[in-house]
């Protein structure tokens, strides 16, 4: 990979207003590390990282338009800099969102630029008028460029173009469920249901654009992306921004933001260094306690299931260290749904399904497993909650006071908790604690997406405070936690997110995907998913494994099952959920083969433990998480930045899924160097291989030098500690190697770079053992 480098003088004392420059010249800016060359007579702005790489490759003046996507502008300007007025309007029905723009004036031209001191760029028309200004300062050091962008006016709609090479590749966005590789996509960063199924052709779709998923509705879609030029960029705004990607026209890039707002750079140099620089400023993820990278299961319609599910999985020894229940609040027949189950929304123990709730925590926490249950921001007219609710006054209101309602998940009359009050946070972490004091251990605290924009809140903008809903609902998830003042480590699982989600969430769900093996909303989702929210901090990743979502495709099948368990294994959080008709799906008891294919991945899952709890260490260290996509360590390679259904789980195990219906191979892309197979065989290289992969079996390629410590086979539960069982570490010769477990040993390999089979020489806390 080679960008060009530029040479950069950089001027001293340039003085605002100053003729010093002739109109031919440019001017160079110099902020911590990172140059800026900027022509003022076209406004076209460079920007170079530290050692001279040209980042941000800007592009002059232009009349020209590109192909908008439905999600953008139909004419968007390929030019360097725009602004224009907009008038938004938002429509919210069951969590998704219409989004309606007015325009009140043309897209305006930036034609020309003047420097103002040494760090403000003006962007001017024609006839002088300043139409934004651009302040560039320094970040948290050298490596970190900060561009904080002005309206001048009350067009805040702000257009900045840059140049798209052939060599451009982009990874990021957060929650993507279409694929890893952003070339070529227009992506708006807006929360909201991503619906029931997709139509993958656009983001405005017709008809029943409130149940049909649009491309790229998301849980988590992060203002941000890293380039394989080795930098990462973060526009610090919680409004509805876009990212073209090369998608208007192949050779440019754009931004379309709302002013106010900030740009992040963070200059790697390499995309991975990058990513250590971003999170550093951001935040990275918790390590959460050791049962959430422990087998789970879930187990519902009553304390005798419940007691059922525990008494199998330790009867067959089955690893397993959380039950989680999300009927604890009461649940039953959904006649939408054919074999449907519908939960109540309520926000206390369901004494029907669950009488005896507190001796059933007794019994499960002897037996070695965490008990979870569930809790999501709505309330719901006849609930046993809806009157104290409307009376303290913890619902969001419409403009005239009313409480704000609207047709609920449970297609109930239903309001959302105001989490600008603090009474209602008081609130929504007394019923927590609640539950926790009942015998509860965790919890899933579900939704986050659905905050109407039109709504009345006790503090806030509800416009501005939409994509920042989750994290009010995860900070009070953190402050029940945190408050209960016992001791105990808990656990709350979380499905959206915004900036500031990784720091406090413990565990992080990819959805409710449906249960196919379709390209839009099924098992392969979920792998561009993990990766997607890895690059925005979250790393103890997991999914529904058979998926959740019946409505409109089939129940789970015994091979999607069994298809989802194998990638489940290798994910960072292996966890079944019931779906929405869970007597028709296929389930890890079903018949005796799925539970002998289940025994065996949820075995590997538990052996895996000191292996993920050590690479969650890492990234809560660096940012860097579990699931890693491949051109994060081989940006290089231009064909790794196009894989979708691949992961690295750490830094040299390949792990490749088969996600397509009745495949029983599959093709299989390798970094550059040597892989063996992780159930053994002969060693193999790259770029690509074909290997077998009957029902029951998942490619996976451990690189050279890789050491995965893991648990002996007889470990059923991480609930009685885990430092003091034993260890059987597998090690792969030919490069040297090093890995430290979460508190506990490190590991390191000594060996030749020519050496495939034989004797290394491997350290265990800095003494020699036999390998």
């Amino acid at each position: 990979m080679r960008f060009r480098t530029v040479g950069v003088l950089f001027a001293a004392g340039v003085v605002a207003g100053s003729n010093a420059c002739s109109s031919t010249s440019p001017v160079d800016l110099r902020v911590g590390g990172f140059g800026a060359r900027l022509d003022p007579d076209s406004a076209t702005l460079n920007i170079t990282g530290q050692n001279g790489r040209l980042l941000v490759e800007g592009i002059g003046p232009s009349d020209a338009t590109g192909q908008g996507f439905a999600s953008n502008e139909e004419n968007p300007p390929m030019t360097g800099f725009a602004v224009r007025g907009v008038d938004t309007a938002r429509t919210m029905k069951f969590g998704a969102f219409r989004i309606d723009d007015t325009p009140r004036t043309p897209w305006a031209v930036v034609k020309k630029a003047h420097v103002v001191g040494a760090d403000k760029i003006d962007l001017q028309d024609d006839d002088d008028h300043t139409l934004a200004s651009l302040q560039l300062s320094r970040g948290d050091d050298d490596a970190h460029l900060v561009v904080s962008i002005t309206a001048a006016d009350d067009r805040t709609r702000f257009s900045w173009g840059f140049r798209c090479t052939d060599e451009d590749r982009f990874l990021g966005f957060g929650w993507q469920s279409w694929g890893t590789q952003a070339r070529g996509e227009s992506i708006p960063t807006w929360m909201s249901e991503p619906g029931i199924k997709k139509d993958l052709t656009t983001d405005d779709p017709s008809g029943a654009w409130f149940l049909v998923g649009r491309r790229h509705g998301s849980h988590m879609p992060m203002p941000e992306f890293v380039s394989r030029r080795g930098y990462m960029a973060v526009v610090e705004s919680n409004a509805r921004n876009v990212f073209a990607m090369c998608s208007e026209r192949q050779d440019v890039v754009r931004m379309q933001l709302e002013l106010p707002t900030k740009v992040h750079f963070f200059d790697g140099p390499t995309p991975t260094e990058a990513l250590v620089r971003k999170t550093a400023h951001f935040g990275r993820s918790r390590v959460p306690p050791p049962v959430a990278f422990a087998p789970w299961n879930d187990a519902i319609m009553g304390s005798a299931e419940v007691r059922r599910v525990a008494k199998l999985l330790r009867e067959r020894h089955i690893p397993s260290s959380v039950i989680w229940t999300e009927d604890w609040r009461g649940g039953g027949p959904n006649p939408a749904v054919p074999d449907g189950y519908k939960l109540k929304e309520e926000w206390d123990v369901d004494r029907e399904l669950y009488p005896d709730f507190e001796a059933v925590a007794t019994e499960l926490h002897a037996s070695g497993f965490g008990w979870h249950v569930y809790f999501a921001p709505f309330l719901v007219k006849g609930s046993r909650v809806w009157d104290e609710a409307l009376r303290e006054g913890y619902v969001i209101h419409t403009q005239a006071g009313a409480p704000y309602i609207f047709s609920g998940p449970s297609l109930e009359d239903t309001s959302l908790l105001d989490l600008t009050n603090p009474k209602a946070v008081a609130w929504a972490v007394g019923k927590m604690q609640a539950a926790f004091r009942l015998g509860a251990d965790g919890f899933m605290g579900d939704y986050g997406e659905w905050l109407p924009t039109d709504a009345k809140l006790a503090n806030g903008d509800p416009a501005d405070v939409h994509n920042r809903y989750p994290v009010l609902w995860q900070e009070t998830q953190r402050k029940a936690i945190d408050t209960m003042g016992d001791g105990q480590r808990r656990v709350s699982f979380v499905r959206s997110g915004w900036f500031g989600t990784p720091q406090l969430t413990d565990v992080f769900w990819g959805g409710d995907q449906a249960t196919d093996f379709g390209l839009d909303d099924g098992l392969p989702t979920v792998i561009p998913i993990g990766l997607g929210v890895g690059l925005s901090g979250v790393s103890t990743y997991g999914h529904d494994i058979g998926g959740y979502q019946t409505t409109g495709v089939a129940p789970t099948t015994k091979e999607l099952f069994f298809r989802w368990t194998e990638l489940g294994a290798w994910s960072p959080v292996m966890r079944t959920h019931h779906t929405t008709a869970p007597k028709a799906s296929w389930a890890f008891d079903r018949d005796e083969e799925t539970l002998v294919h289940w025994t065996r991945y949820a075995k590997l899952h538990m052996a895996l433990v000191p292996y993920l709890r050590g690479l969650a260490k890492e990234a809560a260290a660096t940012g860097v998480p579990i699931w890693r996509h491949l051109a994060m360590g081989s940006p290089d390679e231009t064909r790794l930045w196009g894989i979708s259904d691949q992961v690295l789980v750490g830094p040299r195990i390949v792990v490749a899924p088969v996600v397509t219906q009745g495949a029983t191979s599959r093709p299989v892309e390798l970094p550059q160097g040597r892989f063996f197979p992780w159930d053994g065989g002969a060693s193999v290289v790259g770029p690509r291989i074909t290997v077998g992969a009957a029902m029951g079996d998942i490619p996976v390629f451990a690189g050279e030098g890789a050491i995965v410590p893991t648990f002996p086979a007889n470990v059923e539960t991480t609930s009685d500690g885990e430092r003091e069982k034993a260890r059987i570490v597998y090690v792969f010769l030919g490069k040297d190697g090093a890995f430290t477990e979460d508190g506990g040993p490190s590991y390191a390999l000594k060996s030749s770079a020519a050496q495939v089979d034989g004797a290394a020489q491997v350290r265990w806390n800095g003494a020699p053992l036999s390998a």
